[in-house]
């Protein structure tokens, strides 16, 4: 039985990022929206893992100058990038090298009992200083429910009950050092079949099946998060949004579609570009204000696209006779396929 652990409230919170260059100008984004929120920036260190395609010099500079302006701490650790660069393809395109060095953290971090990883890909909207300032359990990871994996049922493994996302990660380093749990997602990496959906995440959701946590969503809002068509009883998913809404804390753009490559889906989408605005990235930006036009452009269209699709959605499948309809966001047909 896990059990949860007391924190004290004014530890520093050690924050790992695993940017390489293409994610410079992202998890720039993603360090000022969360010190902009921090009731104490100063408690925040954080560290970025650093390997194949490592970020530029300049990059660097602007980073720290962010840091050092809200009075943080800051770090570039060298990672023995060896370890990932043998596997070959690491899954879709859009997952890269570095996104394995999180299985390495453990043994990076020796003196650190335990962390918090994020992707690149995440912008606060809240102050995260409460995720870390919770009662800390004893799990080796305490993580979100994929909302992908769980509405689309692609859940694979009859091992895990809950299949989580990897992009928000709080990681019990004490523990995954004691239960060698770096060579257990290693061992796994050099599975070819490993490598074919979501890479990584799939490797952390069989190791950690018995010994996860799982979080409240605001932690990982994702993109489809909201319940819109869903078979079963949607009062809880339903609550369970009401509840995001009322506080949210880090919204992760899930999926190839980024707010910079205009993918406007995510309901915070637009919380990106008025982050990116404020950073040095941003202000050095060519035609800046342009952008900013384009992508309310786009995330008009996915709200109204979204709106229309909470109206009225009807599928249908011929070939083995389901069908769902969905009403204002209510389901009030689902038939299920026929029995062979």
């Amino acid at each position: 039985m896990l059990t949860l652990k007391y924190c004290d409230m004014k530890e520093t919170m050690h924050i790992v990022f695993s940017p390489d260059e293409n994610y410079a100008a992202p998890v720039g984004v993603a360090v000022w929206s969360i010190l902009q929120h921090a009731a104490d920036p100063g408690r925040f260190h954080f560290h970025f893992l650093q390997g194949i395609n490592s970020l530029s010099e300049g990059a660097r500079d602007k980073l720290m100058l962010v840091i050092n302006q809200f009075g943080a701490k800051g770090d570039f650790v060298i990672v023995n990038s060896s370890l990932v660069q043998a596997y070959g393809e690491l899954g879709p395109e859009y997952i890269t090298a570095a996104a394995y060095y999180r299985l390495l953290i453990p043994d990076v971090f020796r003196e650190l009992e335990r962390c918090l990883y994020l992707d690149c890909d995440v912008v606060a909207l809240g102050d995260i200083a409460g995720l870390w300032d919770m009662a800390m359990s004893e799990a080796g990871i305490s993580a979100i429910v994929d909302c992908y994996v769980d509405r689309e049922n692609l859940q694979r493994y009859n091992e895990v009950r809950h299949y989580f996302n990897s992009g928000v990660l709080m990681m019990n380093l004490r523990r995954w050092r004691e239960r060698n749990y770096i060579k257990q997602c290693l061992s796994l990496a050099r599975k070819p079949e490993l490598h074919e959906r979501f890479a990584d995440q799939d490797i952390l959701n069989i190791v950690f099946c018995e010994d996860v946590h799982i979080l409240h969503p605001r932690w990982n809002i994702q993109t489809g998060q909201k319940p819109l068509f869903k078979s079963g009883d949607l009062q809880p998913d339903l609550q369970q949004w009401r509840e995001i809404r009322q506080a949210p804390k880090i919204a992760h753009f899930t999926s190839h579609k980024k707010p910079w490559n205009m993918g406007m889906k995510h309901d915070w989408s637009m919380e990106y570009w008025k982050v990116l605005e404020q950073t040095p990235w941003g202000r050095e930006m060519r035609g800046f204000g342009k952008k900013m036009l384009v992508a309310k452009c786009f995330r008009l269209k996915a709200k109204l696209t979204k709106l229309l699709r909470w109206l009225l959605t009807y599928r249908k499948n011929s070939a083995c006779g389901a069908c769902r309809i969905s009403l204002c966001g209510r389901l009030i047909v689902d038939r299920k396929p026929q029995q062979p």
